[in-house]
């Protein structure tokens, strides 16, 4: 049966939305009875040491009604889900509806209850007039557009209610089936998780792979209700979703953490890989607690378990930035390393940009949204063709994959910015050096004024005009006994003696990832670093005191170029 147009404008999507949180509230209730009858008396009946005929079929017969008993706990949690999940695509439908309308009023247009939009018809001494008709004909198509489009939502709001009863009437299927003292097998569940996981699509959210700014556009047309509603049900999508604006990303994703850290806790028995993400989020939260007065203060931009864990820590809000630092890290980098070292770079970026332009705000981030290669030396960690780890680090694959949501990223704040546009710098660290050079060759460019590579094996270009900012926009910091930055080119490694000379002699400046990003002929503005021990030299590139760098990275984020104390190119 369709919807009406009368029943959506009038309707009351807010009641659906209450209901449902009376519904969880009593499912957290029934939960918690539940968890007692099995305390007290299912766990004591089977410990009790009873045995015997009776015993035997009273243990199957609580066993049953314990099973039961959770089915039923998780419908009651669905139920307050659907009903959730119904009121808030009729709420979104109706706030098109009513803008839709209230359109037609503006221009003069009459909507009747079934859909038609009819303008006023010209008077008699109007219709010789050109100019009038001219201008009958363009209300006729406006008319005709505005109710196309009415035509539309009414069919999305009838999609949605004919959705939401098939679900509910699984419920009171099953309802009836439990009075009939047959218990739920949970089959409907099925259908309340369908519903409730397609919301976001049924509300209009610009699929995966649109641009940033369309989602930005879709999120700012939602009532102030609704994003409540939606931030409170769907914490994950919206927080690791670029285009939302990062205040609300960094709300949707504490909520994500607590829930990701209390998924692993529930579990018992990890697997290494788990554990590492389970420690990786603790470590995330503990930053995110001990940094919350600091100012900037942190925002979680992204989080979750994909991979080996996704994190996206903020040291100010990008969206009101003047200027924004954003770093990928690289080899060896986890999830407790971006509540760790990685963390720390990012918030000394943040520190000492404000010292050098405290005129400007900057917001330094670190952006872990790809899987950075792993690997450990177990012989001869001298020599970096030997030894056993994870090849990955010795491929591009991972950087080409992960410049490309890196790229999305930047796009995402730039669409969520407010005000002017910010000036932008991209950082790269290590193998993440190659992940943002991969991310600046791809389409049509990253939307970044500055690139900044630090010990990095190469970017896959071959100069640095090929990274889209314009050569005397790339910056290189290069520590003279950082050994990422002296690899060997492939056929260098692999060639033997003669091969590497052959190599060497044809292209001296190839190292593992193209041309050296230090070296004369790749063409980027090098700047001065501490030399630093071959232990070291590779890791201190962010941290106080290490020969300039952090404050040259500081300028060039803040645009102050001429405050960059350089180096000579090699």
């Amino acid at each position: 049966m369709n919807v009406e147009i009368e029943e959506l404008r009038s309707a009351r999507p807010l009641d659906l939305i209450d209901a449902g949180d009376a519904w969880d509230e009593a499912a957290g209730n029934f939960t918690w009875y539940a968890r007692k009858c099995a305390d007290k008396v299912f766990r004591r009946v089977q410990e009790s040491g009873w045995t015997g005929t009776a015993a035997l079929w009273a243990t199957a017969e609580l066993d049953r009604l314990e099973g039961a008993l959770r089915v039923s706990s998780q419908e009651l949690d669905a139920v307050g889900r659907v009903l959730r999940a119904a009121g808030e695509m009729f709420s979104f439908h109706q706030t098109r509806l009513r803008n839709l309308l209230a359109e037609a009023k503006e221009q003069n247009l009459t909507v009747y209850s079934d859909g038609s939009v009819r303008h006023p018809e010209l008077a008699e001494d109007e219709r010789n007039d050109p100019d009038r008709r001219v201008w009958q004909q363009a209300q006729a198509q406006r008319a005709g557009d505005l109710a196309e489009r009415i035509r539309e939502v009414m069919a999305d709001a009838t999609h949605a209610d004919e959705e939401a009863a098939r679900v509910i009437r699984r419920f009171t299927e099953q309802a009836r089936r439990g009075a009939a003292g047959r218990f739920g097998t949970g089959i409907e569940l099925a259908s309340a998780n369908a519903l409730t996981s397609t919301v976001l699509a049924e509300l209009g959210m610009p699929g995966q792979n649109a641009p940033p700014a369309e989602v930005a556009s879709w999120w700012a047309a939602l009532s102030p209700t609704l994003r409540t509603e939606l931030l409170t049900d769907h914490p994950a999508a919206l927080g690791n979703r670029d285009g939302i604006p990062s205040a609300i990303r960094d709300r949707a994703n504490r909520v994500n953490l607590t829930r990701l850290i209390a998924e692993y806790e529930a579990r018992g028995h990890l697997s290494a890989a788990d554990r590492k993400i389970f420690d990786g989020l603790k470590t995330i939260r503990k930053r995110l607690d001990d940094d919350a007065e600091k100012a900037p203060p942190p925002l979680l931009l992204g989080i979750g378990k994909e991979g080996q864990g996704r994190a996206v820590l903020a040291y100010g809000n990008p969206d009101v930035a003047d200027n924004i630092a954003a770093y990928v890290p690289g080899l060896n980098t986890g999830l407790d390393d971006i509540g760790g070292g990685d963390g720390t770079r990012a918030w000394n970026v943040a520190d000492t940009a404000h010292s050098v332009d405290n005129d400007h705000r900057t917001s330094a981030i670190v952006w872990l949204g790809y899987d950075a290669p792993q690997f450990e030396w177990t012989a001869d960690p001298g020599n970096w063709t030997t030894g056993s780890g994870n090849l990955a680090v010795m491929t591009d694959d991972r950087a080409v994959r992960g410049g490309t949501d890196f790229g999305q990223f930047l796009n995402g704040l730039h669409a969520t910015h407010e005000g002017e546009s910010p000036h932008v710098t991209a950082i790269g660290h290590s193998y993440g050096s190659l992940t943002v050079g991969q991310a600046a060759q791809h389409g049509g460019g990253l939307p970044a004024d500055d690139i900044v590579l630090v010990g990095s094996p190469g970017t896959g270009a071959e100069s640095a005009d090929r990274l889209g900012v314009g050569a005397d926009h790339v910056w290189v910091g290069s520590a003279r006994n950082d050994p990422v930055t002296h690899l060997p080119s492939p056929l260098e490694a692999v060639g033997g003696p003669l091969g590497a000379g052959v190599a060497h002699a044809l292209d001296p400046r190839e190292i593992w990832f193209g041309q050296d990003p230090a070296g004369e002929e790749f063409g980027a503005r090098r700047f001065s670093v501490a030399e630093g021990d071959v232990a070291h030299a590779h890791s201190n590139y962010f941290d106080r005191g290490g020969g300039g760098s952090l404050e040259n990275i500081a300028n060039i984020v803040t645009g102050r170029y001429g405050s960059v104390s350089g180096d000579t190119p090699r």
